[in-house]
C-alpha cells in the first residue's frame, strides 16, 4: 500500500504475481510481477495489452485478482481521462478548494473551529498552488477559473501540478502528453528532468520516452527492462529483430537440409532393397532366409528414417521458436494512385475566414471542441457513418462555382493566391480587435490556400483553432460558425464570414474521436459501404494489408483497439469511392501505441493527394515530410 517511504529506503514500486481478469472473465494478467525503482522508467506496449490497466492496479483504483502490490512511498497518479465538468474550478482539480474557502472564511472574521481544522497547517496553499501552476506553464490562470474556459491540454497541466502539488515520492503518469501543444511539452520535460523519485510514464511521446533512463516492455504478462530512452531500447529491438530473422533463415536452411537428407536416405534403402531382392533371387536362397535379409533391410530403413525424422522435427521445432522470436510489427504499405492530385492544383481555397470559435477566449478551448463534434467524411457514400453530410463527395464553390481559383482581377488578402498563408496584421483574428463589434474577431479573416499534392503541418498553441480550421476546411463548419445543415446561409451570423471554395472531388476528415465507421459493423462491412463498387475478394486482400486478416476483418468495430480502429478508419477513408484528394487529420497519434504510430506514418506515405496534419508530435510530422509547415497563434496564420 502507498504511504510514506520506509526509512532509509528508496521509493519503489514491487508487483508481485499480479493476475487481473475483466467482469467478463476475460485475462489481461497472469502471474504479473515487476519491481520499479527510483529514477524514471517508460511503460511501452501495444494498445490493448494493459498499460493503463496496470497504472491503474497499482493506484488501487482497480483490484488484482491475486497477487500483491507495494508501493514505498507517498503516490501519485495522473490518469488519462481526467474531470472536465463545467462547474468545476482549477482549484477543485487541484484539490484546495475547501482550504481556499476557509482560509477566506477566517480572514472575513470567521472563527469556526472547522474552519481551523480544514486549514491545518496549509495556510500558504495559495501560494505553493501559484507556484506550481507558474511551475507547468500555467502563468496568469486564477485559481477560481472554471475548467469549461481551458484547454484539454491546459486541464492536463492542471491534473499534473494537481499531483505534484502532493508531494509525491512515487509518480504514474499516463499520457501526460495528450493534448499539450509543443511549448507545453517542452514544460513537462524540464519538470520530469529534474524528478528525483520514482517516476512511471506510460507514453507514445518518443521525445518524452528518449527522456527516461530506462524503458519497461509489457508483454504477454512479462515486462522486460531496457537500460536508456527510447532510441536505445529501439537499437536494441532492431537488433534483435535482425537476429531472429537470421535464425529463421538458418532454421529454414536447416529444415530443407533434413527434408533433402531424408529424401535422400529413403531412396538409397530403396536402392538397396531393391538390389538385395534381385541378388536374392539369383543365388536360389531359400524363401526364409530370403525373407530374413528382407526383414532386416526394411528394419534398418525405418530407423533411418525414424532418424532423419526426429532431425527434421528437431529443425522444425527451431524453425517455431526462432519465428516466434520475430515481432509482429509489420508495416503497411500500400499503392493509392487514386488520390493524386495534379501538381498546383488548388484544392482548397479561403479568403476572409471567420468563425466566433476559432478564438472567443470566453469559450476556452476551442481545439477541444471540435474533438467533441466527431468526425465527417464528405463523400463517403450512403453506407458509411455520418455520410450523408456531403454526400458524393461533390466539393463545389461555396459561392455556386465549381473552380477555386480567384477570378480575374478579384483581389486577394496577402499571397494567399500563390498558396502562402497570410501573415501579419492582414490575417489576425485577435480577441477583441478593431471592428469586432464585440464578436471576438476582426473584421479582416484568416486566408488559406491549400494545393495537392501539399503536405501541411498544422500546429500552434492549444486553444488557438486548430481543429476548428480543419472543420471549416472540410465543410463541416461554414464560415460564420453555421452548420452546414442548420439552414444558416453561408458566412452569416454576427460572429464571423469569409469566403471558402473547394474543387471537385472528396475531403475526407478524420477527428481525433475517429467514429467515421458504423461501430455496429464489422471491418469488411464498413469498408463495402465506403468502396461498393470493390469485390469481395479484393476487400479480405486489402484489408489483410492492413493487417486484419481472416476473422480479424468480421469483427465489429466497437470491439477495436485504438490502433485497429485507426487502421480500419484509414483503409476505409483512404479507399472510399471516389478517393480522397484532400485529406485533413486532426492528433492522429493520440492514444495509439508506437507500432500503430509506425504502420500510421506507413500507409500515409503511399497516399498521393494533398495532406493537412495537426499533431504535436514532432518526430511524426518529420516522418511524414510536409512541404509546408503552418503555425496558428493568436488568429494569425503564419509560414514558418
Amino acid at each position: 500500500m502507498p504511504g510514506s517511504p520506509t526509512p532509509g529506503s528508496s521509493p519503489s514500486i514491487v508487483c508481485s504475481h499480479l493476475s487481473f481478469a475483466w467482469p467478463d472473465d476475460t485475462p489481461l494478467f497472469e502471474d504479473l510481477s515487476l519491481t520499479v525503482g527510483p529514477g524514471r522508467t517508460g511503460l511501452v506496449a501495444p494498445n490493448g495489452a494493459g498499460k493503463s490497466t496496470l497504472l491503474a492496479l497499482i493506484a488501487g483504483t482497480h483490484r488484482p485478482r491475486s497477487g500483491t502490490i507495494t508501493v514505498d512511498g507517498v503516490l501519485g497518479h495522473l490518469p488519462q481521462t481526467l474531470p472536465q465538468r463545467g462547474e468545476l474550478t482549477v482549484a477543485d482539480v487541484l484539490g484546495v478548494a475547501p482550504v481556499l474557502e476557509a482560509i477566506t472564511a477566517v480572514e472575513a472574521g470567521d472563527v469556526d473551529e472547522h474552519h481551523f481544522t480544514v486549514i491545518g497547517n496549509d495556510w500558504d496553499v495559495e501560494q505553493r498552488s501559484r507556484a506550481q501552476l507558474d511551475r507547468i506553464g500555467l502563468t496568469g490562470v486564477e485559481l477560481m477559473r472554471p475548467l469549461r474556459t481551458l484547454s484539454g491540454g491546459q486541464i492536463v497541466a492542471i491534473g499534473l501540478a494537481a499531483e505534484l502539488l502532493a508531494e509525491p515520492d512515487v509518480l504514474l503518469l499516463d499520457e501526460p502528453t495528450n493534448n499539450l501543444d509543443a511549448e507545453a511539452r517542452r514544460t513537462l520535460h524540464d519538470v520530469l528532468d529534474d524528478w528525483s523519485g520514482c517516476l512511471l510514464v506510460v507514453s507514445h511521446d518518443r521525445a518524452l520516452l528518449d527522456r527516461m533512463d530506462r524503458i519497461a516492455e509489457l508483454d504477454h504478462s512479462e515486462v522486460r527492462f531496457f537500460g536508456g530512452g527510447f532510441t536505445a531500447y529501439e537499437e536494441t529491438i532492431e537488433a534483435e529483430r535482425q537476429a531472429a530473422e537470421q535464425r529463421i533463415r538458418t532454421a529454414k536452411q536447416q529444415v530443407k537440409r533434413e527434408k533433402r537428407e531424408k529424401q535422400q536416405a529413403r531412396e538409397r534403402a530403396d536402392r538397396r532393397a531393391s538390389t538385395g531382392s534381385r541378388k536374392a533371387a539369383g543365388a536360389g536362397l531359400p524363401k526364409i532366409v530370403a525373407g530374413e535379409l528382407e526383414r532386416k533391410a526394411q528394419t534398418s530403413a525405418a530407423k533411418s528414417d525414424d532418424v532423419h525424422g526426429a532431425r527434421l522435427a528437431q529443425a522444425r521445432a527451431h524453425l517455431d521458436d526462432a519465428q516466434r522470436t520475430l515481432r509482429d510489427d509489420d508495416a503497411i504499405v500500400v499503392d493509392l494512385p487514386q488520390t493524386r492530385v495534379p501538381a498546383g492544383r488548388t484544392v482548397f481555397h479561403g479568403e476572409g475566414i471567420r468563425v466566433r470559435d476559432l478564438f472567443d477566449a470566453g469559450r476556452g478551448d476551442s481545439d477541444t471542441g471540435a474533438r467533441d463534434s466527431g468526425a465527417r467524411d464528405s463523400g463517403a457514400g450512403s453506407g458509411g457513418a455520418e455520410s450523408g453530410r456531403h454526400s458524393g463527395g461533390d466539393c463545389r464553390s461555396e459561392s455556386g462555382g465549381e473552380g477555386v481559383a480567384p477570378a480575374a482581377g478579384e483581389a486577394v488578402t496577402g499571397e494567399a493566391a500563390a498558396g502562402e498563408a497570410v501573415t501579419g496584421e492582414a490575417a489576425a483574428l485577435d480577441a477583441g480587435g478593431a471592428d469586432s463589434g464585440g464578436s471576438g474577431v476582426r473584421a479582416l479573416g484568416l486566408d488559406l490556400a491549400i494545393r495537392g499534392p501539399e503536405r501541411i503541418a498544422l500546429t500552434g498553441p492549444n486553444g488557438s483553432g486548430k481543429s476548428t480550421l480543419l472543420r471549416v476546411i472540410s465543410g463541416d463548419l461554414e464560415p460564420g460558425g453555421g452548420d452546414p445543415d442548420g439552414g444558416g446561409e453561408p458566412g452569416g451570423g454576427d460572429s464571423g464570414g469569409g469566403t471558402v471554395r473547394r474543387a471537385d472531388g472528396r475531403v475526407a476528415y478524420m477527428t481525433q474521436r475517429l467514429d467515421v465507421l458504423d461501430g455496429d459493423r464489422s471491418v469488411a462491412e464498413n469498408l463495402a459501404a465506403f468502396a461498393p463498387s470493390m469485390s469481395p475478394v479484393d476487400r479480405m486482400n486489402l484489408l489483410a494489408r492492413f493487417l486484419f486478416r481472416g476473422d480479424g476483418a468480421q469483427r465489429p468495430v466497437r470491439s477495436l483497439s485504438g490502433g485497429e480502429l485507426l487502421r480500419a478508419s484509414l483503409v476505409c477513408t483512404l479507399f472510399a469511392e471516389p478517393a480522397p484528394q484532400l485529406l485533413l487529420l486532426d492528433e492522429p497519434t493520440n492514444n495509439l501505441d508506437l507500432v500503430s504510430v509506425g504502420q500510421l506514418e506507413s500507409a500515409l506515405r503511399s497516399y498521393e493527394g494533398a495532406l493537412v496534419v495537426v499533431s504535436h508530435d514532432e518526430r511524426f510530422l518529420s516522418s511524414l515530410r510536409p512541404t509546408r509547415r503552418l503555425e496558428l497563434r493568436h488568429g494569425a496564420l503564419r509560414e514558418l
